[in-house]
């Protein structure tokens, strides 16, 4: 009897279970009917995707979710059907509009066969196995079908780790290269809204992985070597962020498939200015020195595409890292990155050149008014053509990004229509062209110190306009060059001058060559005291091989009356002693630049074995 009431009670018990379970299943069964939303959105399909969801009968609306954030939208009863039709698996999903619609972080499964079947991820770090095997999907589908090779996974959790070169790719989670400093990421990064608000400050030592709404730097690639600079980790008792980790993934392989996207901007080049192709053109060799890895597959590949079939001949590329370098003759086409024929990196370069944001912002070369310049769509002037060399006023390829690559080759384009252009313009045309963008870029140089802090260097101000202006007035020298002297010559002795530290401008009116210098000193031999003689115009006449000193500070009462300097008088007049026949002979050998440097020396020295040296004391003491 006992044991008749016990099989009663269990199987009464069982029921109940039974009958709590289906019930505790169909509340969570109506819940989760009622959290789904009316639709999903995807976004960063490909067109071969979106043709599979028409093949699987898979209707979607092309709409955008917020500005500049295009995409799909599915509604939740073909979702399972879009996911089967994509091989998708779901990495996260974020509500986006309550109710409405909700955003899905999808990864896809890997296409058959043995070659990346054979293939590892391994994650190296203490975590849990269901954390550990949902990070390595994630990573394996997003990255494996562009690196091909090994994946390890490095859970770093803010802290620095050393790249590491070997036959693997190393996916660094929440670090950098270097010890770097933390940040505070937008409220959206890659669309989604992060778990964490934690991030750390790229090092720019690689190429730096960029949301383009919000210009945030979520990743870091060097080399093989990747470095997810935003938190998708957060503590061992969090769970990892899985839909920002693959966002920045997708975003880090658009990068990696470089021969894809290098293909597809030489296509949208072409289909823009059409060239017809030579036969042979597979002959020529495009070389590069002075870069490596990405920047130089980027550059080869992209000159040897659009620019070889215009100059029909040899490459050579070479970072000359803000050095000048004359032209060149030869039948070998030279690109000179970040250089000119003469002058100082000291222009401000804008933001964005054709549209494109530049990573990196330095100082760029002023013009040197030799050739036909190569403008923006701002007016700035990002280099210059001179016969068969091409000046490139800043390196403007620094990681060998995407963003980069699409930036050379709207450069390059422009090349090769200035190439196509000056074959059927004449020289005056061209100089009037040269001219009208000296004085656009004099303009925006004006601006630019007008719209700095009143804090700003101020000199380092004036220095960037005095080269410019310096720049401008080569072309008047041109002027000088054709009735004097061989270009090549004259354009030496003029760098030459340029170099000069205490020339700051050069103008050439008629037969005379006028320079503007600093503010001169010179020593007493004796006393050792330093004098401030003031700043000059020093007049050199072509024709006549004469040199007078003008003092623009002031006149002092010297040994002849009111003196220019102590050796020079009222009208600019010199007692040379025996230099007299030195400044004649230079300037007849064309070697201005000598002969401004002597000009200068003579100002700074004083004889008082002379009657006029010994009124070197009238003049000022120096300042320290």
């Amino acid at each position: 009897m006992i044991d008749y009431l016990l099989a009663h009670w269990v199987i009464l018990a069982a029921s109940a279970g039974a009958i709590a379970a289906l019930v505790g299943g169909f509340l969570l069964w109506r819940r989760h009917e009622q959290s789904l939303p009316d639709s999903y959105f995807l976004r960063w399909l490909t067109n071969d995707q979106k043709t599979a969801l028409k093949r699987a009968s898979v209707n979607f609306t092309e709409t955008v979710l917020n500005a500049g954030e295009p995409g799909i939208l599915i509604s939740a009863k073909d979702f399972r059907r879009a996911r089967k039709a994509l091989k998708a698996h779901v990495a996260a999903i974020e509500e986006q509009r309550a109710g409405q619609v909700h955003e899905a972080v999808l990864t896809f499964a890997l296409p058959n066969g043995k070659e990346l079947a054979r293939l590892k991820t391994t994650v190296e770090g203490k975590i849990n196995w269901f954390t550990r095997w949902k990070l390595s999907r994630a990573v394996r589908e997003v990255l494996m079908p562009s690196v091909k090779t090994n994946i390890v996974i490095h859970l770093s959790r803010g802290y620095p780790a050393a790249p590491i070169v070997d036959e693997s790719f190393h996916v660094f989670l929440y670090s950098s290269p270097q010890a770097s400093t933390s940040v505070r990421p937008p409220q959206r990064v890659l669309g989604l809204s992060p778990a964490r608000r934690n991030a750390l400050q790229p090092c720019g030592v690689g190429v730096p992985i960029i949301d383009n709404l919000t210009d945030f730097a979520v990743a870091e690639l060097v080399d093989n070597c990747l470095y997810v600079n935003v938190d998708v980790l957060g503590s061992r008792r969090e769970s990892p962020d899985y839909g920002l980790l693959v966002r920045v993934l997708q975003k880090v392989d658009e990068e990696l498939i470089a021969d894809r996207f290098l293909a597809e901007l030489v296509n949208n080049i072409n289909a823009e200015d059409s060239l017809a192709q030579k036969p042979g053109l597979e002959n020529f060799r495009v070389t590069a020195e002075g870069f490596s890895g990405r920047r130089q597959t980027v550059l080869t590949s992209l000159i040897r595409e659009i620019l070889t079939p215009a100059v029909n001949s040899d490459v050579l590329i070479t970072n000359m890292r803000g050095t000048n370098q004359i032209p060149l003759d030869g039948d070998t086409f030279r690109i000179f990155f970040n250089c000119s024929p003469s002058g100082q990196t000291v222009l401000d370069v804008p933001e964005r050149l054709w549209g494109y944001r530049l990573l990196k912002r330095g100082p760029a070369f002023a013009p040197s008014a030799l050739g036909l310049p190569i403008v923006d769509d701002s007016g700035f002037i990002v280099g210059e053509l001179i016969d068969n060399n091409l000046y490139l006023h800043q390196e403007y390829i620094h990681y060998g990004s995407k963003l980069e690559a699409a930036l050379m080759a709207r450069l390059l384009l422009e090349v090769r229509r200035a190439m196509r252009s000056r074959l059927h313009t004449s020289a005056a045309a061209i100089d009037t062209q040269v001219t009208s963008h000296f004085v656009t870029e004099c303009q925006r140089q004006v601006q630019i110190f007008k719209n700095r802090s009143k804090h700003a260097d101020a000199a380092a101000s004036q220095n960037t306009l005095r080269e410019l202006l310096k720049s401008a007035r080569r072309e008047e020298f041109n002027l000088l060059r054709l009735q004097a002297a061989p270009g090549e010559e004259l354009g030496r002795e003029f760098d030459e001058l340029l170099k000069n530290k205490n020339v700051t401008g050069v103008t050439v009116t008629n037969d005379t060559i006028v320079v503007t210098t600093r503010t001169i000193y010179c020593v007493h031999p004796k006393t050792k005291v330093k004098y401030d003689i003031g700043a000059f115009e020093i007049h050199i006449g072509i024709s006549s091989g004469s040199v007078k000193w003008f003092n623009t500070t002031r006149k002092v009462n010297g040994g002849n009356g009111a003196m220019n300097a102590p050796h020079v008088d009222g009208k600019g007049n010199a007692c040379f002693g025996n230099t007299k026949d030195l400044f004649p002979m230079l300037i007849s050998k064309r070697e201005f630049a000598s002969v401004v440097e002597l000009a200068i020396a003579f100002v700074e020295s004083v004889n008082l074995d002379d009657n006029w040296g010994l009124y070197i004391t009238n003049w000022p003491v120096a300042a320290d």
